[in-house]
């Protein structure tokens, strides 16, 4: 009876043997279409695809900074073939999910070469609704993966290609959870967000919704409030609410005005005769030459002495 033995490789050496295969095609070729020819001479299975655009990715962020080698060679790849697109759809959504494991370096790579490949139009923004912006469900690598993945949209297409992109009918459902459109709080924060990164043109639609909202419910906390006044019984305590002044401060102004007017009629229209105030300073004691305490002291400046020319006589 014969037993077959079946070995198990726990090491995955075939999986670091084919990344390290299409790692030196990468760092090979010069340029990207020369590394697309290389890559789909290698016949890859459509399962396997997802891993080569990672390695693509990984590769992009060992940079020091973006390079279009790798935008160029995802626009080839992409071309080709849509199992492609779909290995590149599956790779950003993983990106987005465990964005929290990269540098803020790579996220910027990351961001630019997303941005890249959307503004080739071979991702479509349907994949916007996947990307929140809130201050619940986003971080700091996902705001900061998202500003330059934008960044990127608009130095590839212009401000106002992106915007009239964004404002198609069909793209439009797909944006509600970058561009809220019910919740007041998540609207301002996305007004915020995309504000402070330079591109608050493209949260004029959510601040007009925003004042349109805000007008209404002050419309409807102001006709509560008038409800709740009519419909409150006036009672003592709220005497005090009233605009007229009470009886008895009446009767005290109106006398008072009365009496002053008195007083105008008697002093020809002046108001009564005021009288100044005492001086603080003790009055003066008059002199008595008879008592010697009531002497007016002596001057203690000496005399002047005449003017007595001292030039010598002639």
């Amino acid at each position: 009876m014969n037993t077959e033995t079946k070995v198990e490789d726990l090491t995955a050496s075939d999986d670091i043997e084919f990344k390290k295969k299409f790692y030196l095609i990468l760092k090979s070729s010069l340029s990207g279409d020369e590394a697309a020819h290389k890559v789909l001479a290698e016949r890859v299975s459509d399962d396997a695809k997802s891993k080569v655009v990672d390695i693509i990715v990984r590769s992009s962020i060992q940079e020091p900074t973006y390079s279009k080698f790798y935008g160029l060679l995802s626009e080839r790849l992409c071309a080709t073939h849509s199992s492609w697109v779909e290995g590149y759809k599956h790779v950003l959504l993983d990106n987005y999910t465990n964005m929290n494991t990269f540098e803020p370096a790579q996220l910027r790579i990351i961001g630019k070469l997303w941005g890249h490949i959307f503004a080739a139009d071979y991702l479509g923004f349907e994949l916007f609704e996947n990307f929140r912006m809130n201050e619940e469900d986003s971080s700091p690598a996902t705001r900061i993966f998202l500003k330059f993945l934008f960044q990127e949209l608009v130095a590839e297409l212009g401000i106002n290609e992106l915007q009239a992109r964004l404002n198609e009918d069909y793209i439009k459902p797909f944006l509600k959870n970058l561009f809220p459109e019910e919740d007041l709080d998540d609207m301002r924060y996305s007004i915020n967000y995309f504000t402070s990164i330079g591109l608050g043109v493209l949260t004029k639609r959510m601040r007009d919704d925003v004042s349109s909202i805000e007008e209404q419910e002050k419309k409807v906390r102001e006709a509560e409030r008038l409800k709740e006044e009519e419909s409150r019984p006036e009672g003592p305590s709220d005497t005090w609410r009233s605009r007229k002044p009470l009886p008895s401060q009446e009767n005290k102004y109106s006398k008072t005005s009365a009496k002053d007017r008195r007083f105008s009629r008697r002093d020809g229209g002046n108001s009564r005769k005021s009288v100044g105030k005492r001086s603080r300073t003790p009055p003066r004691s008059r002199y008595n030459s008879n008592t010697k305490s009531d002497r007016k002291p002596r001057s203690r400046t000496p005399p002047r002495r005449r003017n007595r020319s001292r030039s010598p006589r002639r």
